[in-house]
């Protein structure tokens, strides 16, 4: 499969869409199997950071 989340730390059983253009990167969706099942929609604009750390901003806010 070749999925950008394929490799994530993310939840395996979250449901999500990553877009990207220069300077902005965007994952949204959804994990059914959090303790209360969470949607989401995150975007980031001008900030200088790579796909790991986005990754990991998400999961702090997921397990908020």
């Amino acid at each position: 499969q070749n999925s950008t989340l394929a490799k994530s730390i993310l939840p395996k059983d979250m449901k999500a869409k990553t877009g990207s253009m220069t300077g902005i990167y965007c994952l949204c969706g959804y994990v059914p199997s959090s303790p209360t099942p969470a949607a989401f929609v995150y975007l980031a604009h001008g900030i200088d950071a790579d796909k790991s750390q986005m990754e990991q901003n998400v999961l702090k806010l997921l397990s908020s």
